[in-house]
């Protein structure tokens, strides 16, 4: 049985935030430290809003962000990270959060 897809609603105009928390894997490594994170949210149209990553000071996570949100496109939109292990060639990709992106109706 395959596990949900997670899903999020966001508005555009506002700050877009997401926090990641590490769950290490047998064939990952125990933390971040040392590993390469990118981030982008793509709409249905495929426009591509690459994310701001900031490691987490324990190095279990990170979070994402977008200051600036004005001009997203509406509609659906996919959420994913990469994490690159330095120095091992590994590259994990984490799932796929689909969601939408609606707009702000009281300015």
């Amino acid at each position: 049985m395959s596990q949900p897809t997670p899903q999020f609603m966001f508005k555009r105009g506002a700050w877009f935030v997401g926090t990641v928390l590490w769950q290490p894997q047998a064939s990952g490594p125990a933390t971040l430290a040392g590993c390469t994170v990118t981030s982008a949210l793509q709409t249905k149209f495929g426009r591509r809003y690459p994310l701001a990553v900031t490691p987490a000071a324990d190095h279990l996570g990170f979070s994402v962000q977008a200051t600036s949100t004005a001009l997203w496109e509406l509609g659906d939109a996919q959420w994913d990270a990469k994490i690159v292990v330095n120095n091992s060639g590994l590259v994990i990709t984490l799932p796929t959060m689909c969601g939408t992106v609606v707009e702000r109706i009281t300015p």
